[in-house]
């Protein structure tokens, strides 16, 4: 696996591409440890980008975390021509960190 931070800032995208995260020999077990692990990885490269002296948004410019995260998604919303909808984000947003297979959608 090759774990990646991505931060978008308007129309520009900066990604950081991580090293190779081996899973080779993990089992059933390790599972959860294995999905914290590979976050953590990517919460590390995303900090890199936002911290590596790029511009940074002020507290005080901040709206409250829900309107925030609604514009972020309206803002990717009116770009989308694939048909993918704010119910498919919702859906597919956040699994069970109890059980990290169930990512994909079930119909």
């Amino acid at each position: 696996i090759i774990p990646i931070g991505i931060v978008r800032d308007g129309k520009v995208y900066t990604v950081n591409i991580g090293k190779e995260f081996d899973v080779a020999g993990a089992t059933e077990a390790d599972v959860k440890d294995v999905t914290r692990e590979l976050r953590e990885k990517m919460m590390s490269l995303t900090g890199e980008i936002i911290y590596s002296g790029n511009k940074l948004t002020s507290r005080a410019s901040l709206k409250d975390p829900y309107q925030n995260e609604q514009d972020f998604i309206n803002d990717i919303m009116s770009e989308s021509v694939n048909g993918y909808t704010q119910e498919v984000i919702e859906r597919t947003r956040y699994n069970d960190p109890e059980e990290p297979r169930k990512i994909l959608l079930s119909k």
